[in-house]
C-alpha cells in the first residue's frame, strides 16, 4: 500500500482524512497480524488470524472508496450560492449526498470492532518480545475507530435533518464504545508485559 503524502497535504479533498483513517486501520491490522504470527500455531491464534488478516486488504481499499463516497458531497459543497434559489439547490444537493458520505466510515468502524473483538482470546498467547508491537496495533485500530466517528460527526453537522444527524452520531458513539471496550481488554492483557 502506497500513500501519497504530498497529495494528502495538498488543497484537494481527495485524498483527505478518510484516507488517513483507513491507512491507520490497515497499519494496525497488519501489525496485529504480525504479532499474532508470533503466537504459535495454536487453534486460537490461527482462528484469530483468519479474521484479522483479510481486513488488511479491506482497509487498504477503503481510501479510494471513501473518496468516491464523499465526492458527491464535495461537488454539492462547490455549487454556487449567488442567489436564494442557488443556495437552496446547493443545500438540497448536500442533503441528498450526505447519507452516502459515511458508508465507508461505518464499514471501517465495524471492521475495527470485529478485529479487536476477535483478538481478545489470542493476545495472551503473544510473546513478550512483540507485546509492544501488539499494543501499538491495538492503539492504531482504536484511534481509527475514534477518527472515523469524528469524520462522521463532521458529516452530521451538514445535515438539515436533525434526527438523521443524531442517528448517525449515535451509531458511531456506540461503535466507538464497543471498540474501546475490546481495546481496554487487550491492553489489560498486554500492559503488564510492557514494563518491568
Amino acid at each position: 500500500m502506497e500513500v501519497d503524502l504530498n497529495a494528502l497535504a495538498g488543497r484537494s479533498a481527495d485524498p483527505a482524512a478518510g484516507s488517513a483513517v483507513a491507512v491507520t486501520a490497515a497499519q494496525g491490522a497488519a501489525l496485529l497480524t504480525m504479532s499474532l504470527r508470533h503466537a504459535g500455531s495454536s487453534p486460537t491464534a490461527i482462528d484469530v488470524l483468519s479474521v484479522v488478516e483479510p481486513e488488511i486488504d479491506r482497509f487498504a481499499r477503503m481510501p479510494a472508496r471513501d473518496a468516491a463516497c464523499f465526492e458527491p458531497v464535495a461537488r454539492a459543497l462547490g455549487m454556487g450560492r449567488d442567489s436564494a434559489a442557488a443556495e437552496e439547490a446547493r443545500a438540497e444537493a448536500i442533503e441528498r449526498a450526505l447519507p452516502g458520505a459515511s458508508v465507508v466510515l461505518e464499514e471501517l468502524a465495524c471492521c475495527v470492532v470485529r478485529v479487536l473483538a476477535s483478538a481478545v482470546p489470542a493476545v495472551p498467547l503473544v510473546p513478550t518480545a512483540v507485546a509492544g508491537d501488539c499494543a501499538v496495533a491495538v492503539e492504531l485500530l482504536r484511534v481509527a475507530a475514534h477518527s472515523a466517528a469524528l469524520l462522521a460527526r463532521s458529516n452530521a453537522a451538514l445535515f438539515r435533518d436533525e434526527a438523521a444527524a443524531r442517528d448517525l452520531v449515535g451509531w458511531f458513539q456506540a461503535a466507538v464504545a464497543e471498540a474501546d471496550r475490546h481495546a481496554h481488554a487487550l491492553r489489560s492483557a498486554l500492559d503488564p508485559r510492557l514494563t518491568r
